[in-house]
């Protein structure tokens, strides 16, 4: 594991799915676009390209540092021969690991490194792993709105919505149920898409084989990951946001947009918002700490059993 494992895959998961990587940058990006062919496996000056632009790891050998273990050991990346040279497609699991490093890299990782903590690549990793886990719990939680889709197919078939919206046949030519078809038929197709993705996300976190499964969609993988990830991370900076209401009501009410103590609250709210955050930052910091600790620390007899098992 190196530094230039994750640049390497989520260049490689953007250049395949055409899905640019949400990181600023002053290097003109066109270039690095315009060798993205959605769904042709990534040549090394592709890579090296989005490596220089994205994360000023443009030197071959850094790239072959990042796709090497990518390939060979974590299985974010697969190598493909060609007639003259070696080309690279992101796994699915890189998919979902590269989404999740990049929205770390954009909200936790910077702070955590000023808090003190040695972001190693092993503490990178193990970051991403746990970030996992939220990723995970997310997406199955989607399940809970299944009865939701139930009742929509049901109104849907119950309205005939199929034959108001094509004849414009909606109960006596009814206004409200021409609405009402439109919203249903709407919410069904979000519902489905949310779950098609959510089962595609927590099979291959939980390890299920997922197959069939396109570019465009792989892009779509990638986007909710980092979605995800990067909420969870937000909560984990700033878990309150006590000054918001006070700072809604003076911009929404005028008779106390000027006022004072509402003035003095949100300002008083905004420093208690800053110190929970800064402590919820130690807090994690410490947390990395030790978890990195406790996985470096071999067996000891205290860990065994009586029979030395």
């Amino acid at each position: 594991m190196n530094v230039n494992v994750y640049p390497a895959v989520s260049c490689v998961a953007s250049l395949y799915t055409g899905v640019r990587l949400p990181i600023s940058t002053s290097t003109n990006i066109e270039d690095v676009a315009d060798n993205a062919r959605i769904g042709e496996p990534a040549n090394f000056k592709a890579i090296q390209g989005c490596m220089g632009a994205y994360f000023g790891r443009g030197s071959p050998e850094l790239v072959r540092r990042g796709l090497n273990p990518a390939v060979d050991c974590l299985g974010y990346v697969k190598a493909v021969g060609g007639p003259s040279r070696v080309k690279y497609v992101p796994t699915l699991t890189g998919i979902i690991d590269s989404g999740i490093y990049l929205a770390l890299f954009n909200t936790l990782l910077d702070k955590l490194g000023k808090s003190g903590v040695e972001l190693t690549p092993e503490t990178v990793h193990a970051l991403v792993r746990f970030m996992r886990l939220m990723v995970f719990w997310e997406s199955l939680h989607k399940y809970d709105d299944v009865p939701w889709l139930i009742d929509g197919k049901l109104y849907y078939k119950l309205l005939n919505c199929d034959e108001c919206l094509s004849q414009g046949n909606c109960l006596n030519n009814s206004s409200y149920a021409a609405l009402f078809c439109k919203i249903d038929e709407e919410s069904i197709k979000r519902w489905r898409e949310e779950f098609l993705y959510s089962a595609i996300i927590t099979k291959a976190i939980a390890g299920v084989e997922v197959r069939g499964i396109e570019p465009k969609q792989l892009g779509i993988v990638f986007k909710k990951a980092y979605t995800i990830a990067s909420n969870y991370a937000k909560k984990f900076i700033t878990p309150s946001d006590s000054a918001k209401i006070y700072s809604t009501f003076r911009t929404t009410d005028s008779e106390i947009k000027d006022n004072p103590l509402f003035k003095t609250m949100e300002d008083i709210h905004r420093v208690l918002d800053t110190i929970v955050g800064e402590a919820t930052i130690y807090l994690i910091s410490k947390l990395v700490g030790n978890l990195m600790s406790s996985l470096s620390k071999p067996l000891t007899n205290a860990t065994v059993n009586s029979e030395g098992k």
